[in-house]
């Protein structure tokens, strides 16, 4: 039993590079997100497994499946991007963004996973960890067995929240893939994945999903988005409680009506005519009656007629002048008191 496990401390000299580390006690993997104080652990399993990795040991399980997985296949992407704003529509925020994938991202977390190294890139490998619009965040996870895959790669990093409190400092090992998975300003989301060997027979999945812009930046780490009203800081469009939606198009403008300068008017009446504002009352009369309604009603300062219901007279109230009226239907009638 004493070649179970070894370890030795190793610090990261670079002060530009901030780990944070994590620790979980799981029965199903093995998880750890940028930025955490490095240690490097190799372990020896119950099942021949030999594990090389840094920051936390959450745990291991035996046989391995490597289905579904691809994140190639436009499914996958889609199940990794929808988990993520299912996620994020939980908390009441006025500012959380809704992820998208990106291909870019995508490139550098296949990149990194093609490694088979679970850790995250040290000082000498920021490559890895942006791209040319983004500095990148990063979840990575290891299991195997057929039923780890990446729901139960997310659900892991998203239970987290069971040990978090909005603006409370706590451990942040036991909550960083969950702050990330909900920093409000990260808008896109790529992952990668890799079935590794470890020693010379088992293997493992080798999971990693890149965030930009990253999140888990100080002094917020504690508070990834805005408490709120959910939407309420959206600069455009709300997607079921998050920011970025499909803007509605913008109504089209009313033509504008054509001048009242081109109405032929007969004394105070004309064909073809109308006034905006709302009636104050209809009457149901013939429409050389209409003026006649209008002068013996009191507050009728101008009228309108139409063939509505067998004939209606709309009763006006208000200064108006010819000049504002619009033309209509040549059926209605419109005039004003003099």
């Amino acid at each position: 039993m004493r070649d179970l496990f070894t370890y030795d401390l190793r610090e990261i000299s670079d002060p530009a590079v901030e780990f944070l580390g994590s620790s979980r006690n799981s029965s199903s993997a093995i998880s750890v997100f940028w930025r955490c104080p490095v240690f490097r652990l190799g372990f020896n399993m119950g099942c021949g497994t030999y594990l090389a990795f840094i920051c936390v040991l959450a745990g291991w399980i035996c046989t391995s499946s490597a289905a579904d997985l691809d994140t190639n296949l436009p499914r996958v992407q889609k199940q990794i991007v929808d988990e993520h704003n299912r996620i994020r529509r939980i908390p009441s925020a006025t500012d959380m963004e809704r992820l998208s994938w990106d291909a870019a991202i995508q490139r550098k977390a296949q990149q990194w996973a093609d490694r088979c190294e679970f850790r995250h890139p040290g000082s000498s490998e920021r490559d890895f960890m942006k791209t040319s619009e983004f500095g990148l965040g990063q979840n990575i996870a290891m299991g195997t067995g057929s039923n780890f895959d990446w729901a139960q790669t997310m659900k892991m990093w998203s239970d987290e929240v069971q040990h978090f409190r909005y603006g409370v400092s706590t451990d942040f090992g036991k909550v960083g893939h969950y702050t990330q998975m909900v920093w409000a300003k990260t808008t896109k989301i790529g992952c990668g994945y890799r079935l590794c060997k470890a020693g010379t027979s088992k293997q493992f999945n080798f999971m990693v999903c890149n965030y930009g812009p990253a999140g888990n930046v100080s002094p917020n780490i504690f508070r990834p988005y805005t408490q709120g009203s959910r939407c309420g800081s959206c600069p455009n469009a709300c997607d079921n409680g998050l920011c970025g939606g499909s803007a509605p198009a913008p109504a089209p403008a009313p033509a504008p009506a054509p001048s009242g300068s081109s109405i032929s008017w007969n004394g105070n009446w004309a064909f073809g005519c109308d006034f905006r504002g709302k009636d104050f009352l209809e009457v149901r009369i013939r429409g050389e009656d209409c003026g006649g309604q209008c002068a013996k009603t009191s507050g009728c300062t101008h009228f309108a007629w139409s063939k509505k219901d067998g004939g209606t007279c709309f009763l006006k109230k208000g200064q108006v002048l010819k000049s504002d009226a619009i033309s209509a239907d040549q059926a209605i009638v419109c005039g004003v008191m003099e």
